[in-house]
């Protein structure tokens, strides 16, 4: 059925010109498509490469001696400060008197629970966004 309605179409003056145009358009239309994906993927194997690259940097930092123990020496007193606090203000240790937090261990504690996950979620909505 296409073939006959195409030797048909073939007798309309004109139509081999309309149809050229419209293979041309679509044939552009094809490769501006592919130019795009693959300005796509320079860009996201871009991204990839700075991810890699920040990753690396930090268990570079990671990897010299004593920061891990560091860390630990920082965030652990405080995280059991406040294990104490909640046990004590939940009543499990008995009557336990134990004094708020201070200042700089709100610091800490918020740089471990608040803002390390705040900075991953922004990170991850700033690549959402700007793809």
């Amino acid at each position: 059925m296409p073939t006959i309605l195409l030797w048909f179409l073939k007798f309309i003056p004109g139509f081999s010109t309309i149809a050229n145009l419209f293979s041309q358009w679509l044939t552009n239309q094809g490769n501006e498509r592919l130019a795009q994906i693959g300005a796509d993927q320079a860009v996201a194997i871009a991204e990839l490469s700075a991810q890699v690259a920040e990753n690396q940097a930090k268990a570079a930092v990671i990897a010299i001696p004593g920061v891990r123990w560091l860390l630990f020496g920082v965030y652990v007193p405080p995280a059991i400060h406040a294990a104490v606090i909640i046990a004590g203000r939940m009543h499990l240790g008995g009557e336990w008197d134990t004094l708020d937090f201070l200042p700089w261990e709100k610091d800490i504690l918020m740089s471990l629970v608040i803002m390390v996950p705040g900075l991953t979620g922004a990170s991850a909505f700033h690549r959402w966004a700007t793809k």
